[in-house]
């Protein structure tokens, strides 16, 4: 759901309808959250008066509550709503494309820190705000679950934000993410890419289900439409090349924000090392 509201400019110059993917609105009254369920998100422009607006402690954000004297118009023919309605339809909110945008920008020897497992499922823990929630990190490890050698390796997804897309009447194709622009697209645009998920451990714990980054599966086994062109043997001698064997794996990560409550980890790069670097460089488990 987008809104708009001209009194934030009041507030401050740098609000606008475009500064942030969401805001939290508070509704209480019956009525309203009835009516609520009919608004459809990216389609439905509301403009709302007499509003109170607080500071969330929890969310690190404004949120916006709904009050006795709250005025709702739906849909508003202005040119404001008109010009939100537009940049609605074609604005990406996801955070895979978050995550690639930054990715493209990531020098692999430029990452410093090294983490374990441990210290990351702690710093998870405590939710951060959006502005500090991507991280990029070395860690010594293994993986420990590699589907390089599963049909659904390579599918086929969306172009804009990589997500699955389904057949939805007849032969057209529709993206499932909410905050992708092509969700309520006729026929979303997709291409076969690599979707291989993967475990990495160490002696602290084990991150599952992280995404193994595109690019460097296409440095390895070259591009996705030609994957499924490989022999079983050569999925299956990649697979054993680095699977269970000690690696340095280079992970961008998003961490838990007030808006997001789960990390997304993706595997950068991989590179292997000896049993005595790991030793040497892992992070002791009991920081």
């Amino acid at each position: 759901l987008l809104l708009s509201y001209d009194f934030f400019q009041e507030l401050s110059d740098g609000w606008n309808d475009h500064c942030r993917p969401r805001l939290t609105l508070k509704i209480w009254d019956l009525e309203l959250v009835t009516m609520s369920d009919k608004w459809i998100p990216r389609q439905d422009i509301l403009h709302l008066a007499d509003v109170r607006i607080d500071w969330d402690q929890w969310r690190g954000s404004i949120v916006i509550t709904c009050t006795s004297r709250t005025i709702i118009t739906h849909n508003p023919q202005i040119k404001e709503a008109i010009t939100l309605s537009t940049y609605a339809q074609g604005a990406d909110f996801s955070t895979v494309s978050k995550l690639d945008q930054f990715i493209s920008t990531v020098d692999v020897r430029s990452i410093s820190r090294i983490s374990n497992v441990a210290n990351l499922a702690f710093s998870f823990e405590e939710v951060c705000n959006d502005k500090d929630s991507i991280i990029t990190t070395h860690m010594y490890g293994y993986i420990t679950k590699f589907d390089i050698d599963m049909p659904e390796a390579v599918s086929l997804l969306c172009n804009l934000c990589s997500q699955k897309l389904k057949k939805k009447n007849g032969d057209n194709l529709s993206c499932g993410n909410l905050d992708c622009c092509n969700y309520y697209s006729a026929n979303a645009q997709g291409s076969l890419q690599y979707d291989v998920k993967a475990d990495i451990s160490d002696e602290t714990g084990t991150l599952v289900n992280c995404r193994v980054n595109s690019s460097m599966l296409e440095r390895f086994l070259g591009p996705a439409s030609d994957f499924t062109n490989l022999s079983a043997a050569i999925k299956t001698d990649f697979k054993w090349q680095i699977f269970l064997k000690p690696m340095k794996l280079s992970l961008v990560i998003m961490k838990p924000t007030r808006e997001k409550g789960s990390a997304s980890i993706v595997i950068l790069n991989i590179s292997p090392v000896t049993l005595a670097e790991i030793t040497t460089k892992m992070p002791s488990p009991t920081m």
